[in-house]
């Protein structure tokens, strides 16, 4: 930090945060771990549809998107969680 409490410049090159080395398969098994922890389903990616599915508790219902936010809008629409 300079004294005025602003970061000094960085070049590009020898920036390196957090977020640089992060990759998709880490956000990715994040938001299955968040999908399943806040609605108690099983969530998995099937190899073969090429879509995104998940097993919801309670009586048992299947569902398949083909993005994570489309299957998440799914689980809440399903379950009546949007007014």
């Amino acid at each position: 930090m300079n004294p005025a409490g602003y970061p000094q410049h960085v070049p590009a090159d020898e920036l390196r945060t957090a977020t640089s080395r992060m990759d998709a398969r880490s956000i990715r098994d994040a938001e299955l771990g968040r999908l399943s922890r806040q609605y108690g389903a099983i969530v998995w990616w099937g190899h073969y549809t090429r879509a995104w599915w998940v097993m919801l508790p309670g009586p048992r219902r299947l569902l398949d998107a083909p993005t994570l936010a489309a299957l998440e809008a799914q689980i809440i629409h399903t379950l009546g969680l949007m007014r």
